[in-house]
């Protein structure tokens, strides 16, 4: 199974978060919710929707991820 977080982008800054554990959005992957099941990325999918709704964030998406000690890092791609 894949493991995935969700990333979007800050309506005000612009810049790069991630759906966090602490249910917020944080700019530091280290610091991102990780989902390895389909049940997962749906309730993220629908907590992006809902931000997105409340003009928090824009575009978010599910990107896939390797975990390395612990936290969450972008996977190479060969």
């Amino acid at each position: 199974m894949k493991t995935q977080i969700l990333t979007a982008n800050n309506l005000h800054s612009g810049g790069v978060v991630f759906l966090s554990t602490e249910g917020g959005w944080s700019p530091y992957i280290s610091q991102a919710w990780v989902s390895d099941n389909s049940e997962t990325d749906l309730l993220f999918e629908a907590l992006g929707r809902r931000a997105a709704k409340k003009q928090l964030i824009v575009e978010p998406f599910l990107i896939d991820v390797s975990v390395e000690n612990d936290e969450p890092a972008y996977r190479q791609v060969a």
